[in-house]
């Protein structure tokens, strides 16, 4: 859902515009326990999905709230010893792909 909420803006789509918004405003979570997020996949998709939403509807506040919710429990993964990505296994109070 997340990851389409763009190309429904674009397309006009105003009725699943807004069923996607009450959705990510009531049901996404970020706090379910899941050990094999992908990094590269919730980042592209979710991450990015939210921060298309929030530069295309003018700068809807849930939006970026969501995005930086979900960039702060993934910034773990980019705190490695070695400078390389850790899978999410590591990421404070673990992932979700829920969407």
């Amino acid at each position: 859902m997340v990851d389409g909420l763009d190309t429904m803006m674009l397309m006009g789509l105003d009725a699943e515009v807004l069923a996607a918004r009450q959705w990510i405003a009531h049901n996404m979570s970020c706090a379910q326990d899941n050990d094999k997020t992908n990094l590269f996949e919730t980042t592209i998709r979710i991450l990015g999905g939210l921060l298309s939403a929030f530069h295309l509807s003018g700068g809807d506040a849930l939006y970026l709230y969501r995005a930086l919710e979900l960039g702060l429990r993934l910034l773990p993964a980019f705190n490695s010893a070695s400078g390389m990505l850790t899978s999410c296994g590591g990421c404070v109070d673990q992932l979700w792909w829920v969407c």
